[in-house]
């Protein structure tokens, strides 16, 4: 598109300012302050003082300007010496038949004079610049007329709540005040390229730009040169001629070329020039900026096919009109934002409701309400060392690789783009599911986050023509080719989702912070309840300590003394006495051993921490069947040992589990022989340790009962216990970080 792209050279893809060349309509001079002393002219400015170029270097302005020209310029220059832009009418005296006129003679009834529009300026360096336009009085637009011109395009746009509509009607009034062939309003997407939303063009002309998409460097320096322009619109009269240099080519001051970013006058650069010619033999241009805010929005840019000298006042009234749609354009693109973050809100409070009432955070984020939040279409949630997700995303192998990838080369709180495999090639295996990633990181250090997944968006990109190529000039540098041809050029773009919206990467690091201070809230709950739980049980402890030693004192008195009631009257005694007084004794026995169990019981319940240590279950194993050997021996048992890992674990607390179950094997053998198979399977990061036998075996009903206290399926008659064994070993698994469980289907 038209755009200034002007032919540039980039150094080290750094975009440099354009030759100090204006165009051939106009004149320019460079001024020292405060003298006021000419530093350097334009090469034409003979055909606006008549004096030659070389004639005017180191004169005062006053010794070619006229009179009331300079009354005017003082009057501005004291009046405000720090003003940034100025523009006034003045007059000139028409030119002898030689070219010459009289120096400081004011114009007169009988001398044919000129109209200039005179431009006073600073550029970027603080160099005092004076532009010289032609102008006729009819150029001039009144302010009665501009202001119905303006007040007629303005009240339109502000009807519209569209913003294509509302850039079509922007494209007519532009062209209507313009009277050009063609107007287009640009608008800058995505990585710099842009797309044409809205034209307006002449009947006679065919080929249309609606729609078409424009590469990032058609226009990369186009963009630097209206952010330079403070949004000022910027004209090119006629593309075909050659920019005129200035003279001295370097400021004496400085020894630099001079910048003329913010010039009216600036020449395009040949390669734009040609640019303009091969689009659509485009002779005049005239380009507006859109702004939101700060951000360069887009453009809007004017094209006609013959060489056309835009006044002064025109070009203002099109910026002005630039201005009222940059005001609608910001105006409607907030009002998006607004009713997006009141949605966004809402789902918020949803979400943070749903996570302080449940019991799990993940369980309170996986609601559809967390995918609606960011628009996504699957989500993953890993928490506690667990994974979660809801809706379309890449395998659990494929996540748990991803997550890797997350934690070493996100380190931010917040990850996104639309084209994840870029970043992360192996993402090129789930594209079509995952081809957008937005990372919200919870807590690094516990692997805590949440992953939202966009799948791929398949579309055609309708190209205006193939990107511009780039020649090598010298190292380091690079040098724009114009396109000869415009032919257009299509492009299925894949692997990339729909991009995520700045209110919905702010919605997710809202939730991500909210999210944190759940979660530092839920730890810090957790401490208190831990230190409450150990002093808890430190009581508990204490007390099953002295509850237990006031217990076995009264038992062990009134076994004493019904072993001496049964000595000394063992004459006395019949049968029944005898009997009744075997069970007392038996039941004596009972107690002292369901005591001992309940304070086992107790101390593990009581620690906490148990000191852990290297502890090889293959030497636990031997020590324990060396033990039970003779009572393996009794029942003719078998045992088979497979590989047993090494773990992290109390010694003496993992004998206490194999001595149980060993022992619970040879009470429940049944009739057949004894067979113990025990062996280990490694499961993702942990062990499984099986203790299989060939006993007689349960319902499967009763596999969670067996693990909890006092619980019996046998009468003591039948298998002598207090039903606390399988209990107190349950707790020492999950103290060590584990799960027991019985599966009846093992013999």
């Amino acid at each position: 598109m038209m755009l200034s792209i002007s032919p540039h050279c980039f150094d080290n893809g750094a975009a440099i300012a354009p030759l100090a060349e204006i165009q051939p309509h106009g004149a320019l001079l460079v001024i020292s302050e405060p003298e006021l002393v000419v530093l350097q002219v334009s090469l034409n400015i003979d055909q606006f003082f008549g004096v030659a170029p070389q004639k005017t270097i180191g004169q005062p302005l006053e010794a070619i300007a006229p009179a009331p020209m300079m009354e005017r310029l003082w009057e501005i220059l004291l009046r405000s010496p720090d003003q940034g832009f100025e523009v006034f009418q003045s007059k000139l005296p028409a030119l002898t038949s030689e070219g010459e006129t009289l120096i400081n003679e004011a114009p007169n009834n009988n001398r044919k004079t000129r109209d200039v529009n005179v431009i006073l300026h600073r550029n970027s360096d603080g160099l005092l610049i004076l532009e010289l336009e032609p102008t006729k009085e009819g150029d001039s637009v009144a302010f009665a007329e501009f202001y119905h011109t303006i007040k007629r395009g303005a009240v339109r746009l502000r009807q519209q709540t569209d913003l294509c509509v509302m850039g079509q009607l922007g494209t007519e009034e532009m062209r209507r005040i313009l009277a050009f062939d063609r107007v287009m309003v640009y608008r800058f997407i995505s990585e710099g390229h842009g797309q044409v939303i809205a034209e307006s063009k002449a009947p006679h002309l065919s080929e249309s730009f609606l729609n078409h998409w424009f590469p990032d460097e058609d226009t990369r320096f186009c963009r630097l040169w209206l952010s330079e322009s403070n949004g000022a619109a910027r004209s090119i009269a006629h593309a075909s001629q050659a920019g005129v240099p200035l003279y001295p080519e370097l400021n004496p001051q400085n020894q630099q070329p001079v910048n003329l970013l913010q010039s009216q006058l600036r020449s395009p650069h040949p390669c734009h020039r040609t640019y303009l010619h091969n689009m659509d033999r485009v002779q005049a241009s005239v380009v507006v900026p859109l702004m939101h805010g700060d951000h360069f929005w887009g453009l809007v840019a004017c094209h006609h096919h013959q060489p056309c000298h835009v006044p002064y006042s025109v070009r203002q009234a099109c910026e002005y009109l630039g201005r009222v749609m940059s005001v609608e354009i910001s105006a409607h693109s907030d009002r998006q934002k607004y009713e997006e973050r009141r949605r966004l809100q809402h789902t918020q409070t949803q979400l943070l409701e749903q996570m302080t009432i449940s019991d799990s955070l993940r369980d309170g984020l996986l609601q559809e309400s967390l995918l609606g939040l960011v628009k996504a279409t699957g989500v993953a949630v890993f928490h506690d060392n667990h994974l979660a997700s809801l809706g379309t995303v890449p395998s659990t192998a494929q996540l748990k690789d991803l997550l890797n990838w997350v934690e070493s080369y996100c380190p931010g709180d917040i990850y996104v783009t639309d084209c994840v495999s870029q970043d992360y090639p192996p993402a090129q295996d789930f594209t079509d599911i995952g081809s957008g990633l937005l990372v919200a990181t919870i807590s690094n250090s516990l692997k805590d986050y949440i992953l939202w997944f966009r799948s791929e968006t398949l579309r055609t990109v309708t190209w205006a023509k193939r990107p511009m190529v780039t020649l090598p000039v010298e190292p380091g540098t690079e040098w724009l080719s114009p396109p000869q041809s415009f032919e257009r050029w299509w492009e299925m773009v894949r692997g990339r989702s729909r991009s995520w919206h700045a209110t919905e990467i702010d919605a997710a690091r809202e939730l991500r912070n909210a999210t944190v201070n759940i979660v530092l809230r839920q730890a810090s709950e957790k401490i208190k309840l831990t230190e409450e739980l150990a002093r808890s049980n430190a009581e508990l402890n204490k007390f099953a300590h002295i509850t237990s030693h006031d217990l076995q004192e009264p038992l062990n008195l009134v076994a004493n003394y019904i072993q001496l009631l049964e000595l000394r009257y063992q004459h006395q005694l019949d049968d029944d006495a005898r009997e009744f007084i075997g069970y007392a004794v038996d039941s004596i026995d009972h107690m002292q051993n369901l005591i001992d169990d309940l304070l086992d019981y107790s101390r593990v319940g009581g620690q906490r921490s148990p000191n852990f240590e290297v502890t090889p279950l293959k030497i636990i194993l031997d020590r324990v069947l060396r033990s039970l050997g003779d009572r393996l021996e009794q029942v003719n048992a078998r045992v088979t040992v497979g590989l047993l890992p090494t773990v992290m674990g109390n010694p003496t607390q993992l004998t206490q589990v194999f001595q149980n179950l060993l022992s619970n094997a040879v009470k429940f053998h049944g009739d057949r022989p004894l067979t113990i198979d025990i062996h280990s399977d490694r499961r993702d990061d942990c062990w499984e340790i099986t203790v299989a036998d060939n006993g007689i075996g349960l319902d499967p009903k009763f596999s969670d009962r067996i693990f909890q206290v006092f619980q019996r399926l046998h009468t003591r008659e039948e298998y002598p216990g207090t039903g606390i064994g399988l209990a107190m070993f349950k707790k020492i698994i999950e103290q060590h970080g584990g799960t027991i469980w019985l599966n009846a289907a093992l013999k």
